[in-house]
């Protein structure tokens, strides 16, 4: 992977959530996000960011044994958990194929899976920063206009 477009640096869940809550205003149904991070990294505490941004009214959990979620909100937001997929076939088995098409989605150890989903527009990479609360997130665009966006966003 090449450089990542932006560096942040969070001391706190709540700051955590905050930059899913800001960074999703720059996507758009049908836009995926890979997120990338080890257990505990962070990565369903920023989908709860996006979920709260995003009015969502339901309790974010992590999908690790149900493997994915559609949350209704202003926008849907479904939540995948790939770390027990790895084809195409058990991608294509969740049967949201039309879902991905009307809402924003999310995939947690999305690396896994990444080859086989369509309209990926970026990845988020958390883990442990200096201290017990803190996290780096590095954040790799795909797309030129939603870099932009990104640039804007976080400087």
């Amino acid at each position: 992977m090449t450089e990542p477009l932006i560096v942040l640096e969070s001391d706190s869940v709540e700051m955590t959530r905050q930059i899913g809550m800001k960074l999703v205003t720059v996507l758009t149904k049908g836009d995926v996000v890979i997120l990338k991070g080890d257990l505990g990294a962070g990565k369903t505490q920023f989908v709860k960011g996006v979920a709260e941004a995003l009015d969502v009214k339901d309790n974010v959990v992590s999908p690790t044994f149900i493997i994915a979620v559609v949350y209704r909100g202003r926008t849907d937001l479904i939540h995948i958990d790939a770390y027990r997929l790895e084809s195409l076939y058990e991608v294509a088995d969740l049967g949201l194929d039309e879902d991905f098409t009307q809402a924003i989605t999310f995939v947690e150890w999305g690396d896994r899976v990444v080859d086989f989903m369509d309209n990926v527009v970026m990845t988020v990479e958390i883990d442990q920063g200096k201290l017990e609360n803190f996290r780096n997130l590095r954040i790799y665009c795909f797309d030129d206009h939603k870099a932009t966006l990104v640039k804007k966003l976080f400087n």
